[in-house]
């Protein structure tokens, strides 16, 4: 049950953070790729304006339309990268926070495991502001 949830929320996070507009490796490193997407777009458009004049042929604007077109498909794949890399770091702080309270004995009382809980639910949070933070270079 706990997976099938997981997967949910790793869904509705990825259709969230993708309609905001922002691999299998570091999500730092899948955050800077996304940046530098973003970046790559803005230059592309940039581009794409000054090549918008008179003098210009259509084959040029097709051309410059072609890169921008490129820089929006590099940024789409880049976006989802950060966000499964984001919904997976939430998904993982969920799980150790959903392990701990399982594993809690019956003869336990909460205030022995308060701390820790605290600490679990909070590694929760930090992951999903940093999810959402990545949507903003």
């Amino acid at each position: 049950m706990r997976r099938s949830r997981g997967v949910r929320v790793t869904a509705v996070l990825a259709v969230l953070l993708a309609a905001a507009g922002c691999s299998d490796d570091s999500t730092e490193a899948s955050s800077t790729r996304a940046c530098d997407a973003a970046d790559d777009l803005e230059k592309a458009l940039s581009d794409f304006e000054d090549a918008l004049s008179p003098e210009a042929t259509v084959d040029e604007l097709r051309d410059a339309r072609q890169r921008v077109d490129d820089a929006q498909d590099a940024l789409d794949d880049a976006a989802e990268d950060v966000v499964e890399a984001r919904a997976r770091d939430v998904e993982e702080a969920w799980d150790r926070l959903d392990d701990d309270v399982s594993g809690l004995r019956g003869d336990e009382t909460v205030g022995e495991a308060v701390d820790a809980l605290r600490t679990d639910a909070a590694a929760v949070r930090d992951a999903l502001r940093e999810l959402v933070a990545d949507v903003d270079c």
